[in-house]
C-alpha cells in the first residue's frame, strides 16, 4: 500500500507548490468526524490497467482521458503520468454511457493538450496537428466530428468552451493587437472578437505537468452571458458580460480570487478565493468557496470545518456544489445547497476512496463522478446522488 500512496501523491506530479497546510495527495488515515457513505454506494465506471484521469459528466455521458504509452525502440514504454506530453505518450478520448455501462474510445491523440470535456451530446478537446491547435467536436449520438482549427492571428491559450454552436475561448487577436474573449461559429465558421480583457495563460510549453491539461479556462458561459476572472486592475475581479446588452460589470472584486476554479450554476455563479496566506509560499493558506446569487450577491459557501483544496475544480448540479476537502487527513468530495446554508454539508465518498490533491468531481443530475486511485491505477467511480 505504501508504494501506492507514494504513487498517488508523487508520479502523477500533483505535489507542485503545495502550501505547508495542505497535503500532496498523502492519505494518512483519520477518522472522519461523521460516518461516510457506505462503499457499495460507489462503482467503478471503467476498470482499465491503464490510468484513466480528469472526468466530466454530463446527462448519461461521461468522457476522460487514458494513458496510451507507445514502446520506444528498445521496447521501453513511456511514464505519461511523469510526462504527459512526450513524443511516445498518446492518450485514449474514453466515452462511457453510464446508463447501459458501454465503453468506447472515440480518438487516440498523438498530442493532447486537455482532458476531454462536454456540451450537450457533444465531447471536445484540444491538441496539436503538427504545428496547429485543433478543437476536436464530435456527437456522441450520431458520431459526426468536426475539426475546428483557429485562425493563426487568433492565438488559443485554453481549451475553448462549447456553449450551443459558439466555440468560445480566451485569446490574442493580432489585428487588433488584443488579448480578449474570441468565438467562433461550428456550423458556419464565422468568428468574432466579443470584447478585449486579460486572461491569465495556461503555459504548455513545459511537458510533464498534467494540471495544465486539467485545468479549465477561468471563464463559465451561461445563456445570458459570460463570467470571468481578470487580472486587469488592483487585484483580481470576476466580471460579467451579458449577450443582450453587450455590456460588462464588475460582480466582485477581491485580491484572493482563484483564477481557474469559476463555475456557473442556476441563478449563482462560485468560485475559490484565497482568504489567508500565501498558497505559493511555504507557509499555510486557507482557501473559502465564494458564490454570487443574482437579486442577492456575494455569500460565504464555506462549511465551518472545511479545508479546501486549492486544486481541483469546482462542479456544481442544480443547487448543488463539490469540492475536495482534505479535514479529515485524506482527501474526501463534499458537497453542500447553495440555497439552503443552514443544512450541514455532506460527505459523498467513502474511506475506500482514494482521491488526489488535484481530483475534481463533476456531477451530473443524478450521478457524482471522480477520479479515484483506490486500484493501484487511477479509474473513474461514480455514485449515485
Amino acid at each position: 500500500m505504501k508504494a501506492a500512496l507514494t504513487r498517488i501523491g508523487l508520479l502523477l506530479g500533483l505535489v507542485i507548490q503545495l502550501s505547508a497546510c495542505e497535503p500532496g495527495g498523502e492519505l494518512a488515515p483519520s477518522p472522519p468526524d461523521e460516518p461516510p457513505p457506505p462503499a457499495k454506494a460507489e462503482s467503478a465506471l471503467t476498470s482499465a490497467a491503464a490510468d484513466d484521469l480528469f472526468p466530466e459528466a454530463l446527462g448519461e455521458n461521461m468522457v476522460c482521458m487514458r494513458a496510451n504509452p507507445q514502446p520506444d525502440e528498445d521496447g521501453v514504454l513511456t511514464d505519461c503520468l511523469q510526462c504527459p506530453n512526450c513524443m511516445l505518450c498518446f492518450w485514449d478520448i474514453v466515452h462511457v454511457n453510464m446508463t447501459t455501462g458501454k465503453e468506447a474510445i472515440l480518438e487516440t491523440v498523438e498530442a493532447l493538450l486537455s482532458s476531454p470535456k462536454l456540451s450537450g451530446d457533444r465531447a471536445y478537446w484540444l491538441s496539436f496537428d503538427g504545428d496547429d491547435r485543433v478543437i476536436t467536436i464530435q456527437n456522441l449520438t450520431t458520431g459526426k466530428r468536426t475539426v475546428f482549427k483557429p485562425d493563426s492571428e487568433q492565438w488559443t491559450n485554453y481549451v475553448p468552451t462549447l456553449h450551443g454552436d459558439w466555440l468560445y475561448w480566451a485569446g490574442y487577436t493580432m489585428p487588433m493587437y488584443q488579448n480578449g474573449l474570441l468565438r467562433a461559429n461550428i456550423v458556419n465558421g464565422s468568428t468574432q472578437f466579443l470584447f478585449s480583457a486579460t486572461f491569465r495563460d495556461i503555459d504548455y510549453s513545459q511537458g510533464g505537468q498534467l494540471e495544465r491539461m486539467a485545468k479549465k479556462q477561468p471563464i463559465a458561459i451561461t445563456d445570458d452571458g459570460v463570467y470571468w476572472v481578470t487580472t486587469k486592475g488592483p487585484g483580481r475581479s470576476i466580471r460579467r458580460w451579458r449577450f443582450d446588452t453587450k455590456k460588462e460589470t464588475t460582480l466582485v472584486q477581491k485580491s484572493g480570487v482563484e483564477m481557474f476554479a469559476l463555475a456557473a450554476g442556476d441563478g449563482f455563479i462560485a468560485w475559490k478565493e484565497r482568504t489567508n496566506g500565501n498558497c505559493y509560499s511555504k507557509g499555510p493558506c486557507d482557501i473559502a468557496i465564494l458564490g454570487y446569487v443574482f437579486g442577492a450577491g456575494a455569500v460565504d459557501l464555506t462549511p465551518s470545518k472545511a479545508k479546501v483544496s486549492r486544486y481541483g475544480n469546482l462542479s456544481i448540479a442544480g443547487d448543488l456544489v463539490f469540492w475536495a476537502d482534505y479535514r479529515e487527513g485524506p482527501y474526501a468530495i463534499f458537497g453542500r445547497d447553495v440555497f439552503h446554508l443552514s443544512t450541514s454539508e455532506l460527505r459523498y465518498t467513502s474511506q475506500t476512496a482514494v482521491i488526489g490533491s488535484w481530483t475534481s468531481p463533476t456531477v451530473t443530475g443524478f450521478q457524482l463522478v471522480w477520479m479515484d486511485g483506490r486500484d493501484e491505477s487511477w479509474n473513474i467511480f461514480s455514485r449515485p446522488l
